[in-house]
C-alpha cells in the first residue's frame, strides 16, 4: 500500500522534471515524505523514502535479471514473467525466495520501470504540474486498494533496507554506539547475502547447463540407438525392432549395454525381449 502509493507520487515527480539521470532531487524525495506523512499518518522523512526507494530498486533489479534470462518471455498485458515449468524450478531452488516475481502479475511494474529505469512517463502518467499536484492530493483521501504482489512485504534478501516509521528524531544525524554495531552487522549480513547469491547463480547456470549437455547427450544415443538396432533387421520385423528401440530408449544404462554387445548377444537380447513381451501377454 504505502510503496504503491510512494510510486505513484514519485512518477509525478519525474514528470515535473524532479527525476535526473543520477537520481530524484531532495525536493521530489521531501515532498513524497510529506504526502505520505499525512496519508499514512506517520512521522515520515525524506530518509525513509530514499530507504524504500532502494529496497524497490533491489526489486527492480531482480526483475531485470530475470526478464534477461533465455527462454523467458513476459507477458505486456499482465505485466508477467513468463516461464516454463522445468525452467522455473530449477531458477527458485537456485534462487530461493524469487518465486513470487514469475509466473505472477507485478504490481506497479510501469511506475517502477519509470521511478528505477529509463523510461518516461507517459499516457495516464503524463500530466501537467497542476494536474500531478491534485492527483496526489486526492490520492491521500483514498483508502487503499489491495494489490496483486505487495511491493511492501518483498524483503527477502535486503539487509540494508530501513521501512518507513514514526522518527522520534528525525534531525538526529548522530549515530550511537548501538545503531554503529548494528549498520557494522548489516554490512556483515550483506556481504554473506552477496556470496550466496553468487553461489546460488552458479548453481543456476550449472544446472542449466547439465540439463543442456543431458539433452544433447539424449539426441546422440537415440540416433546411434537406431542405427545400431537396425544392423539386426536381417533377423528381425522392423515391428519388433522398433518395440526394443522404444524400450531401451526409456533406459540409456540398458541402452549403452546392448549398444557395446557383439552382434550375437545382441540377437540372444533381442531373443530375451521379446519372450518376455509374449510372456506378459499371455499372463
Amino acid at each position: 500500500m504505502m510503496t504503491s502509493f510512494m510510486l505513484t507520487s514519485l512518477v509525478e515527480q519525474a514528470n515535473l522534471g524532479l527525476k535526473s539521470d543520477e537520481g530524484f532531487k531532495n525536493v521530489a524525495l521531501n515532498a513524497i515524505a510529506r504526502a505520505v506523512s499525512a496519508r499514512f499518518n506517520l512521522a515520515v522523512s525524506d530518509t525513509h523514502v530514499n530507504n524504500r526507494l532502494r529496497h524497490v530498486r533491489k526489486i527492480w533489479l531482480i526483475i531485470k535479471k530475470i526478464k534477461s534470462l533465455s527462454g523467458v518471455s513476459w507477458d505486456d498485458v499482465e505485466k508477467k514473467i513468463v516461464m516454463g515449468e522445468e525452467g522455473y524450478q530449477i531458477y527458485i531452488q537456485a534462487h530461493l525466495g524469487e518465486e513470487i516475481y514469475i509466473n505472477k502479475p507485478i504490481q506497479d511494474y510501469d511506475e517502477m520501470a519509470i521511478v528505477c529505469g529509463n523510461d518516461q512517463a507517459m499516457g495516464s502518467f503524463a500530466r501537467t504540474g497542476s494536474q500531478s499536484s491534485r492527483s496526489l492530493g486526492a490520492r491521500m483521501d483514498q483508502p487503499p486498494t489491495s494489490p496483486v504482489i505487495d511491493l511492501d512485504n518483498q524483503t527477502q534478501g535486503f539487509d540494508d533496507f530501513d521501512d518507513f516509521a514514526p522518527s522520534d528524531n528525525p534531525t538526529n544525524d548522530t549515530p550511537t554506539t548501538a545503531t554503529s554495531t548494528t549498520r557494522k552487522g548489516k554490512k556483515r549480513v550483506k556481504h554473506a547475502n552477496a556470496d550466496e547469491e553468487i553461489m546460488r547463480d552458479v548453481k543456476f547456470e550449472l544446472g542449466r547447463i547439465a540439463n543442456a549437455l543431458e539433452a544433447d547427450k539424449s539426441k546422440f544415443i537415440s540416433k546411434e540407438l537406431l542405427d545400431e538396432i537396425m544392423t539386426l533387421s536381417a533377423h528381425y520385423s522392423e515391428y519388433d525392432l522398433g518395440r526394443a528401440y522404444d524400450y531401451l530408449l526409456q533406459n540409456l544404462p540398458l541402452a549403452n549395454g546392448f549398444m557395446n554387445k557383439i552382434h550375437s548377444l545382441r540377437c540372444i537380447w533381442m531373443d530375451d525381449f521379446l519372450d518376455r513381451l509374449r510372456d506378459d501377454r499371455r499372463a
